[in-house]
């Protein structure tokens, strides 16, 4: 599927009115703002369509794979944790940010109450709630793979 944006107010013109071709050029008409001009002056987005698009647990084994990757988070590094302590990590960024309750770590920096780690490892997303949920599923998948290399 392919939006179009109309260039003088920015929304999708995708139901724009089409003026027959001037110069063998094509010509919109914005439904929002009314703005005319040429198709070349619109930027067109090829979308992925619904069933395209990523699950939520391919979502959650690439960042699985990311935090072993990346952070070096691996099973070997995973069984040195306390029982439980990625399960209520999960349970942290899992929560909506309504629901948690925050301590203050000093110097500004609150993390849950509940929060098993250093400040420094919490980092939520506040304005992607997706992202902070592939995380927890994240979590739950290394707190699996340590329960299952005991």
């Amino acid at each position: 599927m392919i939006k179009i944006i109309c260039p003088n107010c920015g929304k999708d013109a995708s139901g724009a009115k089409e003026h027959p071709a001037y110069h063998n050029r094509t010509w919109y008409e914005c439904p929002h703002c009314g703005y005319d001009g040429d198709s070349v002056d619109f930027t067109c987005i090829e979308e992925e369509p619904l069933t395209q698009k990523k699950s939520g647990i391919e979502l959650i084994a690439e960042e699985r794979q990311r935090q072993i990757e990346k952070e070096g988070w691996t099973r070997e590094h995973d069984v040195e944790h306390r029982e439980n302590d990625l399960a209520v990590a999960a349970a942290a960024y899992a929560l909506p940010e309504a629901a948690r309750s925050f301590t203050h770590m000093g110097d500004g920096v609150f993390v849950p109450i509940f929060w098993p780690f250093d400040a420094q490892w919490w980092k939520p997303s506040p304005d992607d709630r997706v992202k902070e949920l592939v995380k927890a599923g994240a979590l739950i998948a290394a707190e699996i793979d340590r329960l299952l290399a005991k």
